[in-house]
């Protein structure tokens, strides 16, 4: 089953890249596909475990399902990153510097509103 299922997966996620640079892209994809191959086998061999499926072709089927979902989540929180960490650097410094303070001045306000209700809830009991 691996002979057939290898090949699709691969060729599914074959076309994923989040650099220009090749030897990055590769080492990006290498770390996303062994945290992917760790989980699928991690939770396939606890279905094995606990009895819950039992023969080969059924383990290697969802080991391969679980392994491309995996990925197909993880390659996107990690793209999603990199595109939020590449924006933040384009942006220039003041824009950067006011979302912060307008934050924690959101923070802060929140903090001093919220204080000010739990002091009139425990004066009212």
């Amino acid at each position: 089953m691996k002979t057939i299922l290898k090949p699709i997966f691969e060729w599914l996620t074959d076309g994923y890249t989040l650099f220009d640079n090749v030897l990055y892209n590769y080492i990006t994809i290498s770390i996303v596909g062994f945290i992917a191959f760790s989980v699928a086998w991690n939770i396939v061999g606890s279905l094995y475990r606990n009895d819950i499926i039992s023969g080969k072709t059924s383990g290697s089927i969802l080991h391969w399902m679980i392994r491309l979902i995996t990925f197909v989540v993880l390659f996107s929180f990690v793209s999603i990153i990199l595109r939020v960490i590449r924006f933040i650097i384009t942006v220039p410094l003041w824009i950067s510097l006011t979302i912060a303070g307008l934050f924690i001045a959101g923070i802060i306000i929140f903090l001093i509103i919220h204080s000010k209700r739990s002091n009139t809830e425990s004066v009212g009991k």
